[in-house]
């Protein structure tokens, strides 16, 4: 059995709830002359429809791994129906007046600690503490470096390359002879 998080059952649980509270918005408040279209009465019919023919497949073969691989299939569908008009009509005005980029930018932030989240938790914790820890003090040699040489000048640091190289070849190479075999 796969181990599902607090934070897993949470996030879709108040997305769950929001949309309830949207949803009674459009039904409830006053909207003017303006009408729910019949094509999106349809896909909101079909998709609950889809999603309850779903759960009840699911819940007589016990494939919940499945259910949820459908309801992921269901939120991708209603994202490119639910963003496909609002980027077209940006795109033919050549404007956003009017259109709020929030809903979007809480969509990215969801998004990205959503692919973090998995990174973190599919992470070989021995292998990362190691790299995390070779990288570091890789870190802290290169810093100390850096603060021991930043005090001297350019000259005594070519000095102190140009010592430390024993290989002539080497010395060939920086001083711009061709012939020296590499």
């Amino acid at each position: 059995m796969v181990p599902v998080a607090l934070s897993d059952v949470f996030f879709p649980s108040h997305a769950i709830l929001l949309i309830f509270v949207v949803t009674l918005q459009i039904v409830f408040f006053e909207r003017g002359n303006q009408k729910v279209s019949k094509a999106a009465i349809g896909i909101f019919v079909s998709v609950w429809f889809f999603a309850a023919c779903c759960v009840l497949i699911a819940s007589s073969t016990h494939s919940w791994l499945w259910l949820i691989s459908m309801f992921n299939s269901i939120q991708v569908f209603m994202t490119l129906i639910k963003c496909s008009p609002q980027a077209f009509m940006n795109f033919s005005r050549k404007s956003t007046v009017g259109f709020s980029i929030d809903p979007i930018v809480l969509d990215l932030i969801g998004g990205v600690t959503t692919l973090v989240q998995m990174s973190v938790q599919s992470i070989d914790q021995v292998l990362f503490s190691v790299r995390f820890e070779d990288v570091n003090v890789t870190n802290i040699f290169i810093l100390a470096e850096a603060e021991a040489c930043g005090n001297e000048t350019n000259e005594s640091l070519d000095a102190k390359a140009n010592s430390a190289l024993e290989c002539p070849y080497i010395a060939d190479l920086r001083r711009g002879a061709t012939n020296a075999p590499i």
